[in-house]
């Protein structure tokens, strides 16, 4: 497989970049310098909120998202008739320094699409939510003979309830689940389908629950793969996995703090993915509270704690 790397001038782009605007969404997020504390609004009602078919005219069943070693941004691209999933997959991990695995994660069926109102870091909710154009915030590259999109900026990762170390978004071994922390301006929507109106949603330990989104490698063919897929998942103790039945459509939301977006995934032991679904706690007092998630140094660990620890209003 050739080894695919990015530009320099690329490189030395998203640095000066991605320098100025980290320093102006910290000043942001922090109050200027205030020693206010931060202020949690709880779950983000975004306007402005646009999906990648209104933004680029595509539709698709899977998504590919790629990471940046320098800077952590994150940028998500779709396969389309012209770039497959094969040619995402060929990727691999030769994209330096674009870290993460390029296999695409295929949305479970009541999972209708996702939108985003901004693109962290390079813009933030509070100068974006409310504009008049859908997408105007949304930052796009070619890049890979494909599209991108800045999706957010990863902040921390880690695994619970065994410590994982170091950066890292692997499947975990049985009885645990990864954990990753973005700050990512989106909501996703969800409706029943022809032939399902459920989806499987984990409760952990703290009473949070937790909605699937999609795994790896194509989605069950049959009820009878479904089951052996999700008889398959091992949780930590005290969590449980269930089905939720859908009498309508639904949005689910990030997690508004000031004016960061923040978005919680979970990944299973068979590699499922789940993003927080309801916020009954305060961040600390939930999973994050009890979870070693080393940050990524996109922004400082002091500010990062301040955003966890931020109180409900």
């Amino acid at each position: 497989m050739p080894l695919l790397h990015t530009p320099i001038a690329l490189v030395l782009l998203l640095l000066a970049v991605t320098g100025t605007c980290r320093g102006q969404w910290i000043e942001a997020v922090s109050g200027s310098g205030s020693n206010a504390p931060l202020v949690a609004a709880g779950p983000a009602n975004l306007t402005n909120c646009a999906t990648a078919e209104e933004m680029f005219g595509v539709t698709a069943d899977s998504a590919v998202e790629i990471t940046n070693g320098l800077n952590y941004t994150q940028l998500g691209s779709f396969p389309t008739e012209g770039y497959t999933y094969e040619d995402f997959a060929a990727l691999g991990d030769a994209t330096l320094p674009w870290t993460g695995n390029a296999d695409a994660v295929f949305k479970v069926p009541a999972f209708k699409s996702k939108c985003w109102n901004t693109s962290v870091p390079y813009n933030n909710w509070a100068s974006c939510d409310g504009s008049t154009s859908p997408g105007a915030c949304v930052t796009g590259w070619s890049m890979y003979n494909a599209s991108w999109m800045v999706i957010g900026q990863l902040l921390c990762t880690g695994a619970y309830p065994v410590p994982s170390s170091g950066f890292s978004e692997d499947t975990p071994a049985p009885g645990n689940v990864s954990v990753i922390l973005t700050n990512q301006c989106s909501e996703y929507r969800y409706e029943p389908t022809e032939g399902s109106s459920s989806y499987y949603v984990i409760t952990d330990e703290w009473g949070t629950q937790w909605a699937m989104q999609g795994m790896p490698g194509g989605l069950p063919a049959s009820q009878d793969e479904w089951d052996a897929l999700m008889g398959g998942v091992v949780l930590p103790d005290g969590w449980k996995l269930s089905v939720h039945e859908m009498s309508g459509p639904e949005i689910h939301n990030v997690y508004l703090v000031y004016d960061a977006c923040l978005l919680t995934i979970l990944v299973d032991n068979m590699g499922n993915r789940y993003h927080q679904l309801t916020y009954n706690v305060p961040l600390a007092q939930g999973l994050l509270g009890g979870v070693q998630c080393d940050a990524t140094g996109a922004v400082p660990s002091n500010l990062l704690s301040a955003l966890i620890a931020a109180p409900v209003l």
